[in-house]
């Protein structure tokens, strides 16, 4: 990326602050990082920043659910990106989010961000 270049908005939903560091610091050299803290962090962001991106967990804070959030986000933009990165494992999750609309499934694991960059350069 050139100096002249902006940087694509990427918006990282994730209650756990360890991942979320994890997360922030692998990827805001390439994108311009926004990291709410809670619910209505990400609705409030979400409307101001438009980030091209988004990586969203699923189970959040106080009952907060990745699905919810991703409605919401499809409704306000439905060009919006939302890569689902979780460890929640259930019968017909994956496919239920893929028909809101998630973009992709990344599973929470040791090389899980080499595989996030993948898709984030591939979708750009």
């Amino acid at each position: 990326m050139t100096n002249n270049e902006e940087k694509l908005k990427l918006m990282i939903v994730e209650d756990c602050p360890d991942i979320r560091e994890v997360l922030h610091d692998a990827l805001s050299e390439d994108y311009e990082v926004v990291l709410p803290l809670s619910e209505e962090e990400v609705i409030y962001f979400f409307k101001q920043t438009s980030p091209r991106f988004v990586v969203l967990d699923y189970m959040l804070w106080d009952g907060c659910r990745g699905d919810q959030l991703l409605r919401f986000m499809k409704d306000i933009n439905p060009q919006v990106i939302v890569i689902m990165h979780t460890s929640w494992q259930e019968r017909g999750f994956k496919e239920k989010l893929l028909k809101q609309g998630a973009h992709r499934f990344v599973e929470k694991r040791g090389d899980s961000i080499s595989e996030l960059r993948m898709i984030l350069r591939e979708a750009a």
